[in-house]
């Protein structure tokens, strides 16, 4: 898919229903946590998401990659510019 920083407001949370059914459990669970902290989880690093979840800063930054974004800082702006529109 390449990179997503160019990625319309909304985008994220259509981008999590559309792979959701195909994540791993831990991937769900960082899923649903991003869905219900979206104002505030855009603006921590993946160790502390990870820490948070009791999962490893790899599967974290994995989850990104899985979703389509380059990398998970790619993912972060992304959040930013859903949650800041919303």
């Amino acid at each position: 898919m390449g990179d997503r920083e160019a990625a319309s407001a909304g985008e994220f949370s259509t981008t999590l229903a559309k792979h959701f059914d195909d994540l791993t459990k831990s991937e769900k669970r960082i899923a649903g946590y991003l869905r219900r902290n979206q104002d505030e989880a855009p603006s921590w690093p993946p160790g502390n998401l990870a820490d948070r979840l009791g999962l490893s800063e790899a599967t974290v930054v994995r989850f990104a990659r899985t979703l389509g974004y380059a990398s998970y800082p790619a993912m972060r702006r992304c959040c930013r510019r859903t949650s800041a529109s919303a």
